[in-house]
């Protein structure tokens, strides 16, 4: 959470993340800092693997539920699937990059 917005960050800066989902299987919540998506419980700030794919504010479809425009960025990810990133993820997927946060 930055500034009352959910956002996904990477190596570029933060993303606005939009759920391709079923809205029964989107939950954020804000007492536990835990985003449930289809099933998965994922604490704030944690480190995950996310399917989907980026797309650019300008192109981004209509929506059936939006959030607060202030907490559109740029570029938004859309997402349908996520797993928290373990080192067996990273093996399965490939992802050799080192355990150290990114400054």
């Amino acid at each position: 959470m930055k500034n009352g917005c959910l956002l996904f960050g990477d190596e570029d800066g933060y993303i606005t993340p939009v759920f391709d989902t079923k809205a029964s299987n989107i939950k954020v919540d804000l007492d536990s800092k835990t985003v449930i998506l289809n099933a998965t419980a994922v604490p704030f700030d944690t480190e995950v693997y996310a399917g989907g794919g980026f797309i650019e504010k300008k192109n981004l479809p209509p929506l059936q539920t939006t959030g607060n425009e202030k907490c559109l960025t740029d570029r938004v990810a859309t997402i349908h699937s996520i797993e928290i990133l373990t080192p067996e993820l990273r093996r399965k997927f490939l992802l050799d990059w080192d355990d150290k946060p990114k400054p």
